[in-house]
């Protein structure tokens, strides 16, 4: 049985949790800087091409390709700067935990707006009752199911060997930081899963992501920032807040410092989501 064949049937016999859904454009130039995920997400490239490595290993995907980027994997990935590029994508745990994959899986999709269609129905399933819970689970398994039939892993898999201190603790901050990005004290209480003194831990972090925590959690809140502005019912002030910011004013600073110019910028632009 091949991996992809194993990765389906452990999904299909746990229960999933679309933790997100959605389908957006990336404008050119767009950095997702290193990470470490918290989940497994299946992304669906619609159109244009994009450059994706995942736990050192780069693969550029074209128009009707798809990538499972297995939880715990580190990823980047940067759009050209000759095109923009839409995605589709859902992330989502297992329980019991799914396959623990070492390596991402590709795949060609056979019906882009299929799966497309489907993966748009679950945005409207995650809120609501018991009846929402069971159709997003069955319409996230359908797409993991047609879409990784035919999938290859992305890379030989081997052991990886054990892990050090040092990995252990980055993994936990970057985990994290990522899951309370929002939180104003969010770095405070980051450094405060690692049993690591301050300045060897920001030693090796530096060294494994090639930026500090303060930068990776900056860049952090500022792509999610991003995203929240195009929603019609947030204020700028609103989205300052929701990114763990408590001045505005300095939130805004922060944002033209990152992304060159200010937040007002892409709250009147709306500049991603295709609803």
């Amino acid at each position: 049985m091949s991996l992809a064949h194993q990765f389906i049937r452990s999904c299909l016999t746990a229960r999933l949790d679309v933790i997100e859904s959605r389908h957006a454009t990336f404008e050119p130039g767009w950095d997702q800087s290193l990470e470490r995920i918290n989940a497994s997400r299946l992304i669906v490239l619609c159109d244009g091409r994009l450059p994706y490595e995942v736990n050192g290993v780069s693969h550029t995907l074209t128009a009707g390709q798809a990538i499972l980027v297995p939880t715990k994997s580190h990823r980047r990935w940067v759009v050209p700067d000759d095109r923009a590029c839409t995605l589709a994508w859902f992330r989502f745990h297992a329980s019991p935990p799914e396959l623990a994959l070492t390596t991402a899986l590709v795949a060609q999709v056979r019906d882009v707006p299929l799966e497309v269609s489907a993966i748009d129905r679950m945005v409207g399933l995650q809120h609501g009752g018991v009846a929402n819970q069971l159709r997003l689970d069955a319409e996230a398994k359908a797409v993991l199911t047609r879409v990784l039939v035919h999938a290859s892993p992305l890379a030989e898999v081997h052991d990886a060997g054990p892990r050090t201190r040092g990995d252990r603790s980055v993994a936990r901050v970057t985990t994290f930081l990522n899951e309370h990005f929002h939180e104003p004290e969010a770095l405070n209480h980051a450094m405060q899963q690692t049993d690591l003194s301050v300045s060897h831990f920001r030693k090796v972090f530096r060294e494994q992501l090639g930026l500090s925590p303060q930068a990776f959690l900056t860049r952090r809140r500022m792509q999610a920032a991003r995203i929240m502005l195009r929603d019609d019912m947030l204020s700028i002030k609103q989205v300052a807040a929701n990114t763990g910011y408590l001045d505005p004013l300095y939130f805004s600073r922060q944002y033209r410092r990152f992304w060159g110019h200010p937040p007002s910028r892409d709250h009147l632009r709306r500049w991603s989501v295709e609803d």
